[in-house]
């Protein structure tokens, strides 16, 4: 799923960071976000190109960047998922899109190093991501014929296909392939992992 949200301005300082419950990573997003704002501006100096995407061993890195403001912004999601780029693509220009409506008049001046104000802004998050079909915590308590009807109804809702084809592994796995895709939301409500 999506393993971090971080929101770091030029200067690299982290405004803000977010990871769901089950994340079992060091803490220590200040350094790391820092050390991605070292690499953004070396690519930027050095090649005139801003990162759009990094792939470690494991982990994506997704990078939009927001410059309309005093403050230019770094938005950056990490997941482990490759299948859900597209869909983290709009969750994160989702995510810009709040962020900088609701939070306008502080990023619209010299940074002051304040950054207690932005921390409610993870009940936004949580409502973005639900409204993108990735609430897990409900899924995960659903019997297997729930959550496959939760999984119609979410893409029902978002236009995800005109068809939907479903292919039973064994008794307890199946999966689900979009046919006919309509929107770049498509890939995915559930991975064959989940």
């Amino acid at each position: 799923m999506i393993d971090g949200l971080l929101i770091i301005n030029d200067s690299g300082a982290l405004l803000f960071s977010w990871h769901p419950d089950n994340y079992e990573g060091d803490g220590n997003d200040d350094l790391f976000s820092g050390f991605l704002t070292a690499i953004n501006s070396f690519a930027t100096i050095e090649r005139g190109e801003d990162i759009k995407s990094l792939k470690l061993k494991e982990t994506s890195l997704i990078f939009e960047k927001y410059d309309e403001l005093e403050q230019k912004l770094t938005f950056v999601i990490t997941t482990k998922n490759e299948e859900l780029i597209e869909l983290l693509h709009a969750i994160i220009h989702e995510v810009m899109d709040k962020f900088t409506e609701l939070y306008v008049e502080n990023l619209n001046k010299n940074f002051d190093g304040a950054v207690s104000h932005y921390y409610s802004f993870k009940d936004q998050v949580i409502l973005i991501m639900n409204s993108f079909g990735l609430d897990m915590k409900k899924l995960e308590k659903l019997s297997l014929s729930d959550a496959l009807k939760e999984f119609m109804k979410m893409s029902e809702k978002i236009g995800m296909a005109e068809k939907v084809k479903i292919q039973w592994e064994s008794e307890k796995s199946f999966i689900i392939e979009s046919v006919n895709c309509s929107t770049a939301q498509v890939r995915s409500v559930m991975t064959k992992e989940e």
